[in-house]
């Protein structure tokens, strides 16, 4: 159960909660930074947008609606350690919800 981000500026705990709800793990300490130092440019909305907008929050959703939809007949690979909030998934990439006889 999340309880939330107890400690921090709230720019880190505002960071660490997209962490923890929107791609369901914590951020490191670089990562936060990264994002704390980005909000004045790009906003609470912005760094929201490029949670919403990476491939490991994309690859974590298609895999959740993979498995909700058939969970016995999909393979679900193990997440890349490139698939990262600020590592977007490249363009034509799969994530892994092929089924025998399915065509994109």
């Amino acid at each position: 159960m999340k309880t939330g981000v107890p400690s921090g500026s709230a720019n880190s705990r505002y960071v660490q909660a997209l962490y923890e709800f929107l791609v369901h793990r914590a951020g490191g300490a670089a990562e936060v930074a990264g994002w704390v130092g980005a909000l004045p440019a790009a906003g609470r909305q912005g760094a929201a947008l490029g949670f919403l907008d990476s491939g490991e929050f994309r690859t974590d959703e298609l895999e959740a609606y993979c498995n909700a939809l058939s969970p016995a007949s999909i393979s679900s690979p193990a997440r890349s350690s490139s698939a990262t909030v600020d590592a977007p998934m490249q363009q034509g990439a799969s994530a892994g919800c092929e089924r025998p006889g399915f065509t994109e």
